[in-house]
């Protein structure tokens, strides 16, 4: 009776894993589409804005206050989707007991469950109520230690998205943008020259002197 009964118990385990696990791919990989989506708009309107700017699509006054006015909203909107990651990051660590390395050496606390814990703090509001009973309903639902693998597949595929993000703009600027600029003629080189439309955006808007200290 005992054997069947562990047997029966396994299968449940694994049956409620496998969906759990699953489910947490699922909702991770429509997070990659969701930020894919969001990189490209945002590409695309940077874009737009720099080249209503020396195209002067409004005339050239119009054009450089409408350009600066997108651009630094781009700026803003990414430093407002900063903030909730920054509060979950420490709200990870003050479960944690502020400083990871306390829990991993006293508790055994792996680096990786605190990893997936901030992870899938992002996701739907179950998975909140879950790492909050992590500890209590352990032994029938996998604990976010025991889902790493697929936190550490989003991990990669967040990466590669920055990397391939990042390469597009630089490619895409030098071949449409710099030559527009005609950077060569304001003396601007290195990485200044791909801060160059933040900085003009934030001087045309704030009355800043950013671009004159790239420059100076």
């Amino acid at each position: 009776m005992g054997f069947w009964k562990e047997l029966g118990k396994a299968f449940v385990k694994g049956s409620i894993t496998y969906a759990i696990t699953a489910f947490a791919e699922a909702q991770l990989n429509k997070q990659i589409k969701i930020q894919i989506v969001n990189n490209v708009i945002k590409m695309i309107i940077f874009f737009i804005a720099l080249l209503i700017n020396r195209l002067s699509l409004f005339g050239q006054s119009m054009s450089l206050y409408i350009s600066s006015l997108i651009i630094v909203a781009l700026l803003f909107h990414s430093a407002i989707c900063l903030i909730p990651k920054i509060v979950r990051f420490v709200k990870t660590l003050i479960n944690y007991k502020i400083i990871p390395l306390i829990p991993m050496i006293f508790n055994k606390t792996r680096p990786s469950e605190i990893v997936a814990y901030y992870v899938f703090s992002w996701g739907p509001l179950a998975w909140e109520i879950k790492n909050r009973f992590d500890t209590t309903v352990g032994e029938w639902v996998p604990t976010a230690d025991e889902l790493f693998d697929s936190v550490w597949k989003y991990i990669g595929k967040r990466f590669l998205i920055f990397i391939v993000t990042l390469g597009v703009y630089f490619v895409l600027f030098n071949l449409i943008i710099k030559p527009l600029f005609l950077l060569s003629m304001i003396g601007i080189t290195g990485p200044k020259v791909y801060v160059l439309p933040f900085s003009m955006a934030m001087d045309s808007v704030f009355k800043t002197g950013i671009t004159q200290w790239l420059t100076g």
